[in-house]
């Protein structure tokens, strides 16, 4: 069951490996071989984080729907001070401010492949009767 609700990752993975090469060329151009590793591990940090955050979403979803408010909202927090901790360990290296480009290239990227993803799925949906009765089956008076 873990299969439908991931169905999203083969395309996010897609863009994330074409942000990789691009965030490396880019980095590399930028600030040379410090500034590639720089964008290509904020890259794969971010890409990473996202996919955890899927399966611990997908998995929740799969067994208690009733709290996945709570575990989408506490892998965000976790994702984010991750990332911010890395970032803070990070922050006398010279690539530190590729790696931190790196990151928001990809969350645009992925944004973008799951926006895609997501207008060209078919998902299943019914509409509502124009005509029919409301909601608790009786007609209103």
């Amino acid at each position: 069951m873990l299969r439908k609700r991931l169905a999203h990752l083969p395309t996010a993975l897609a863009a994330s490996g074409i942000m990789l090469v691009l965030a490396g060329i880019v980095g590399a151009i930028a600030a040379g071989m410090t500034g590639a590793l720089g964008a290509a591990f904020g890259v794969v940090l971010t890409t990473a984080t996202y996919v955890a955050s899927s399966f611990i979403i997908a998995w929740v979803d799969d067994r208690r729907r009733d709290l996945l408010l709570v575990a989408g909202l506490t892998t965000y927090v976790l994702k984010l001070i991750v990332l911010v901790a890395i970032l803070i360990t990070f922050a006398g290296w010279s690539g530190i401010v590729p790696m931190a480009l790196g990151i928001v290239a990809e969350v645009f990227a992925w944004t973008c492949s799951q926006a895609w993803w997501t207008w060209h799925a078919k998902i299943l949906y019914v509409d509502d009767p124009v005509d029919g009765p409301p909601v608790g089956g009786r007609p209103s008076s």
